[in-house]
Formats: C-alpha cells, sequence, structure tokens
C-alpha cells in the first residue's frame, strides 16, 4: 500500500529532492558526454581526463540504482543509460573502437538522453498536478494537498492523456528545434558577404560570426557557420554536433565562454584551407582548437573543428 501524505511541506520537500537528484543525473550525463568528446582533442592531460571519466562513470552507476530504487515505476530510464555507462571502461578503451562502434555509443546516448528527460518531464508534471490539488503516487507515496470534490475518474483519465499528449508534443518540438535543428536558419545565412570582398576577408567574416555566436550561446548562429557537409575528427555530423553543443550548453557550460581569435592563423590554399590557433577561454582553462574551412559557393563555410 502506498503511504500518504496531506502535508505541503512533506510534499514538496520529498518531490522537489526526486526532480533535483534527476536534474543532477542529467548534468552528470551531460557532463560524461563532454569529457567523452573532449578526448580526442589533441594537447589534453590524458590522465587527467581518464580520472574525471572515472569519477562521473562511478557517480552515475551509483546514482542510477538510487533513482531506480526510490522512483519506482516512475523511473524511465532506457537500458541504454546503463549499456554506455558499463561499456566505456576507459576513454583509451573507447577511443580504440571502430568508427562504427564509436557512431553506435553515441546513439545510445542520445536515447538514453530522451529517456532521461522524459522521466524528469513526468515528475515535473506530477508536482504540478499534486500542488492543484491531484491524488498524485511517486515512488510509492502517495502525495495530496488538500482535499478538493471528487472528479471522475473519466474525466481525469482524459485530462491526465491529453496533458500528457501535449507535453510529449511539446517536448518532441522543442528537441527537434533545440537539438536537431528544425526549423533553424540554413547553412550561410546571415553570413555576409560581398563580390569585392579577397578570400581572407571573407575567411574573417566568417570567424567573426562564430565569435559572436561562441560568445552570445547562439547555437543556431554557430550551425549557419557550419557546412551541411561537416564531419569532425570524432566521426560527428552536423546534427550530431548540434547535439552535442545544445547539451554544453544546457548544461551551463557555455557560460562566460570566450572565442578568442588574437593568435589565430590563417592559411588557404585553393577551395580549402584551414585556421590554427583559436583559443575557447573558459574559467575552468584554455582550449585550443583549429577549423577545416572550404569555399561554398561565394562564401567560407567550417567544414570539420578539432578539438571539440
Amino acid at each position: 500500500m502506498p503511504r500518504e501524505t496531506d502535508t505541503f511541506k512533506t510534499t514538496f520537500d520529498v518531490m522537489d529532492q526526486y526532480i533535483q537528484k534527476c536534474r543532477d543525473f542529467m548534468d552528470d550525463w551531460l557532463l560524461f558526454n563532454q569529457i567523452l568528446s573532449g578526448y580526442a582533442s589533441t594537447g589534453i592531460n590524458k590522465p587527467q581526463y581518464e580520472s574525471q571519466f572515472l569519477k562521473v562513470k562511478s557517480k552515475l552507476a551509483r546514482e542510477h540504482g538510487v533513482l531506480k530504487d526510490r522512483l519506482g515505476p516512475d523511473f524511465r530510464f532506457s537500458q541504454d543509460v546503463l549499456d554506455v555507462v558499463f561499456s566505456s571502461t576507459t576513454l583509451e578503451a573507447v577511443y580504440a573502437q571502430s568508427e562504427v562502434a564509436l557512431k553506435k555509443l553515441q546513439s545510445n546516448w542520445h536515447r538514453a538522453f530522451i529517456s532521461i528527460n522524459e522521466t524528469l518531464g513526468a515528475l515535473e508534471e506530477k508536482r504540478r498536478r499534486a500542488e492543484a490539488g491531484e491524488r498524485v503516487t511517486v515512488g510509492g507515496i502517495t502525495f495530496h494537498i488538500r482535499k478538493s470534490k471528487p472528479i471522475p475518474k473519466r474525466k481525469i483519465a482524459l485530462g491526465s492523456a491529453a496533458v500528457m499528449g501535449v507535453a510529449t508534443i511539446a517536448f518532441t518540438v522543442y528537441f527537434m528545434r533545440a537539438f536537431l535543428g528544425f526549423w533553424a536558419p540554413a547553412a550561410g545565412e546571415g553570413i555576409n558577404v560581398t563580390e569585392n570582398m579577397t578570400d581572407e576577408q571573407k575567411v574573417q567574416t566568417l570567424l567573426a560570426v562564430m565569435k559572436e555566436a561562441v560568445e552570445s550561446e547562439d547555437i543556431d548562429r554557430i550551425m549557419t557557420a557550419i557546412s551541411d557537409k561537416y564531419s569532425d575528427e570524432g566521426g560527428r555530423g552536423k546534427t550530431e554536433t548540434r547535439v552535442f553543443l545544445q547539451g554544453f550548453k544546457t548544461a551551463g557550460q557555455m557560460k562566460g565562454l570566450r572565442y578568442a581569435l588574437d593568435n589565430s592563423q590563417v592559411t588557404i590554399e585553393g577551395d580549402t584551407g584551414i585556421v590554427r590557433g583559436i583559443d575557447l577561454i573558459a574559467e575552468t582553462g584554455t582550449t585550443t582548437i583549429a577549423l577545416a574551412i572550404a569555399r561554398e559557393g561565394d562564401k567560407w563555410m567550417v567544414t570539420s573543428i578539432g578539438g571539440l
């Protein structure tokens, strides 16, 4: 029999703890991917990355068990979560795998991300319903703030189905827009060049767009500077890179990030080129990246990023 609480304070203390733990897990899941992706960067401290990776892996495994135990039937994480955690023994072992295996790992990570988000969304929806006076059960505890006039079961069922339907549609649209880039500006849009510009000037225009976009945390703007033919050194395409960057932003890792071009050097050979020495400066340190670029029509676009 589920336990029941009628006190406002207890209800929201307990439910908020569940929701916060789920949010913390989401943050760690994004950090896991950030460390995994960052390992491919040049000039990093690999032992330090391995140490961070082991810590976040251990925390994810531990918190997975805690959440599963506390949430019971409200725990909707997919099996992909544990599959990704336990199959990624070390960063070195992960990157020793084939390109196909790495892409499968990223695909599993994305599926797990969606299931974690769904769990969090369902908990937040139950909290809203409890606050409105409805009796809800989470993790074996039935929460009820105040007694109210009974609502016909059929109405509750239809209302709940409608709310969850709207929530599912809203989340799907959000995910498609924010993470997959549906209805976003096209590649090259907003990069203003003229026929009188030299190639060097056009590249500098591209770099200025990237700088403004990164420092304003504008993922759409970043993606307009990236070619549809993009593929980075880790095998990620444009959509996968957008998902990574959106997750990076969601975790708050882009806040205060500086995109410094002071030490950058541009080399152009025909219709391709490379920009070296771009510094991404964060509170935690500086990462230096390089951009592979190519001429596409009258503009230059980013075709690959090293060090992302």
